[in-house]
């Protein structure tokens, strides 16, 4: 109806549109022989043939269709009338009617879009006298568009972030330097020494810890305690980081990692690079590059939105497309599934199932809670434990959202770490918080020691020395670690499966 100044005027062109299209309610049926004569039939009386308008107060058509047709919100105002027992068009003709007068009169927006039966019909369902329900159904689509493309340039913005090198002092290390896509998400340099921990960006400080995936991340819940009263969600392996937007600014600014000096130095680096000023006004708004704070807090949510892209999390390893019906698992992976989901005979699926039926679609393989297992030490991270000294790493115990040090005399807390997801864990060793092993078998004979006294189960094929003591010896889960003996040909069937959660892109 042509762009509005005013709300009195809109209230009068409103009145004046339904005025013309009641008349399809309120008179008896007819057989209409074609959409221009069920136009002179129902809309004559208001508007002439050539869609101009008669009485002074009806709104010229040639200027209303092309404004409803070229609006999204507009195709919905231009077809809704009043609810009625009998309607004398059917929505095919009033689907005619309507695209008839688009090709026949000169419209604001050439080419507009023809309207469809489907349009019309589900238009018509919307009471007209129900102002809310007009209102919010003239925005949702708008407002829905809106939001996608918001959400797209800003995964668009994130994802630029994660790759760019400037967010280093040196300009040598981004996000993707600890977390290669092309390796799953963990740290690519570690090949082929398998190095437990990532090289910051001043080229001498590592970190304490064993690089965790991404992959899947942005499914982790925030930190809390559950159902049970148990500590579970958070990000990093002690859940230091309440939730994903809090986890992405820490490696920014941490000395060890990404090293920028503050927000402030940030700021500096996005304000150099247009771009980002650009961006960041048009997603966060004018202002968004004015505080430091700010700016980093807009840095995370970019990148924390990209990280819940389906990039990330695809779910099309060959389990999610055997649940789909698309992959037959080989017997090998039909028996270490088995083995994988039986309470009793393994325990995995005490800690690693999340949903409540096994083999259920969109399983991360975590129940994200905290536990101590026993690791032992990496005597390669000697020195390096969390904490107010550098001794044992303390996990759940030194995360500050839990009070720091006061919290690390709690012996319940003491050497628990999350329970990492599953997905991809074939193709993202080494493994542990400390990254003490590094073959998939090793992690499982390493479970399967606690379940059998005899001496070769005793062994660490890796060192060929027995299992060294745990790391924190307290408070470790024995009940849930305590299973049936596995035999090597079960062990290599739950590594078959366990090879069945590996992204498709990763699989070779």
């Amino acid at each position: 109806m042509g762009r509005l100044n005013t709300a009195c005027r809109a209230r009068c062109v409103l009145r004046a549109a339904l005025t013309a299209l009641a008349g399809l309610l309120f008179v008896p049926p007819v057989v209409a022989a074609d959409a221009r004569f069920n136009y002179l039939l129902h809309c004559s009386g208001c508007h002439i043939e050539d869609g101009s308008s008669s009485p002074p107060d009806v709104p010229d058509l040639r200027q209303s269709l092309g404004y409803f047709a070229g609006f999204e919100a507009g195709r919905a105002y231009l077809i809704r009338v009043p609810g009625a027992a009998q309607a004398p068009l059917t929505d095919a003709e009033l689907t005619e009617v309507i695209n008839w007068m688009l090709g026949n009169f000169e419209l604001k927006h050439p080419g507009a879009p023809l309207f469809t039966v489907d349009e019309v019909a589900a238009y018509r369902q919307i009471p007209l006298y129900d102002p809310e329900a007009l209102r919010a159904s003239l925005l949702a689509p708008a407002l829905a568009q809106s939001v996608a493309d918001d959400r797209q340039a800003l995964q668009q913005l994130g994802r630029s972030l994660f790759f760019d090198t400037a967010f280093s002092p040196a300009r040598n290390m981004s996000c993707a330097t600890c977390h290669d896509p092309a390796r799953a998400f963990v740290d690519s340099r570690n090949l082929p020494t398998l190095a437990p921990v990532s090289l910051g960006s001043n080229g001498v400080s590592f970190g304490v810890r064993n690089t965790p995936t991404l992959g899947y991340v942005a499914l982790t819940p925030d930190f809390a305690r559950d159902g049970a009263g148990l500590h579970a969600g958070g990000l990093f392996l002690d859940g230091r980081a309440p939730d994903l937007v809090s986890q992405v600014a820490v490696p920014l600014l941490h000395p060890d990692e990404m090293a920028m000096a503050d927000a402030a130095a940030v700021l500096e680096r996005l304000r150099q690079n247009p771009q980002y000023v650009q961006a960041f006004a048009s997603l966060f708004g004018p202002d968004a590059l004015q505080d430091a704070e700010q700016a980093v807090r807009h840095f995370s949510t970019a990148v924390a939105t990209w990280e819940s892209s389906d990039e990330l999390a695809p779910f099309d390893s060959r389990y999610d497309r055997y649940l789909r019906g698309e992959y037959t698992p080989t017997p090998q992976e039909q028996v270490g599934m088995a083995l994988f989901f039986t309470p009793g005979f393994t325990n995995c699926s005490e800690c690693h199932q999340l949903e409540n039926l096994p083999n259920s679609a969109g399983e991360l393989f975590t129940n994200y809670r905290y536990e101590n297992i026993g690791v032992p030490a990496n005597p390669l991270l000697a020195g390096r434990g969390e904490g107010p000294s550098a001794g044992p790493d303390l996990g759940l115990a030194a995360n500050p959202l839990l009070g720091g040090a006061t919290a690390m005399s709690a012996g319940e807390l003491r050497g628990r770490f999350k329970v990492p997801t599953l997905r991809n864990i074939a193709v993202t060793a080494p493994y542990m918080h400390n990254g003490v092993f590094r073959d998939l078998r090793t992690v499982l004979l390493f479970y399967n020691k606690y379940n059998t006294t005899t001496r070769q189960a005793q062994v660490n094929p890796e060192t060929g020395q027995q299992w060294a003591a745990p790391e924190v010896a307290e408070n470790i889960a024995t009940d849930k670690l305590r299973s049936l003996f596995l035999t090597d040909p079960q062990i290599d069937a739950l590594v078959a499966f366990l090879n069945m959660l590996t992204d498709q892109r990763f699989e070779n």
